[in-house]
């Protein structure tokens, strides 16, 4: 898949347009005007964009040069710089507001870098800075059985076709995504699979607080709704 339908694909799927009027309300309150924010594994940009626009001097970062390229390419904003940075060793700063969002704080290879995660942003945290976390609720009945979703969009001119499976596995959670898309020379397709880490409310909790993290608030979605254990189909936490 070329680069550029990579990240076309992720756009598809994640609808940055409808998320942001869903979700950017509940990231300003968090954020303020004018604070030093840190967008880990940010993908195409939007939420970064989105602060940047606002008031907010943003430092967004992914490890996939390809989601990077894309976002710098459309980025309309000079309060954004972008860096193909791992989570697990954000860069050097002091920062009012970070934030890893969209399922992929679960994409590390396990619990240890998860950790390693925390403790890292903790250190980079402003003394009454806050750091938010967004992930997929494994406890929800939503999530207990494998779900397919399906969607489509025209990206720079080119017709893409999106269909992600999500299964339960004892491994995890596995993801597969396949792409199909035409262009002027014919129809194509591509796919990948990943494998997510099942992170539970309590597990969260403990690598947080044993980071030293001392408050954490927890929300239902990123529309700062009201948490339930065994039912929201999202995990979101302020922790400060």
């Amino acid at each position: 898949m070329p680069f550029d339908l990579v990240a076309a694909a992720y756009d598809v799927l994640s609808d940055p347009e409808k998320r942001l009027k869903r979700e950017g309300e509940f990231l300003k309150t968090l954020s303020g005007k004018d604070a030093a924010v840190l967008d880990l594994a940010c993908g195409t940009g939007a939420h970064a964009e989105y602060l940047a626009r606002w008031g907010a001097k943003v430092i967004a970062c992914d490890l996939s040069e390809k989601m990077i390229a894309r976002a710098s390419s459309r980025c309309g904003s000079s309060g954004i710089s972008y860096q193909v940075r791992d989570m697990r060793t954000p860069p050097e700063g002091v920062f009012d507001f970070v934030y890893c969002i969209g399922n992929s704080i679960n994409l590390l290879p396990s619990l240890d870098d998860v950790v390693k995660t925390f403790a890292a942003v903790k250190e980079r945290l402003a003394p009454d800075g806050r750091f938010l976390l967004h992930a997929i609720n494994p406890e929800s009945p939503a999530h207990a059985n494998p779900t397919i979703i399906e969607k489509s969009g025209v990206v720079d001119g080119v017709e893409v076709s999106v269909l992600k499976r999500m299964t339960p596995d004892p491994k995890g959670r596995v993801i597969d995504v396949e792409v199909t898309w035409a262009d002027d020379s014919g129809n194509h397709s591509g796919s990948s699979r990943s494998v997510l880490l099942d992170l539970t409310h309590k597990q969260m909790e403990t690598m947080l607080r044993d980071c030293g993290f001392a408050s954490l608030e927890w929300f239902g979605g990123l529309d700062g709704t009201a948490f339930v254990p065994g039912g929201s189909p999202d995990l979101v936490v302020v922790a400060r």
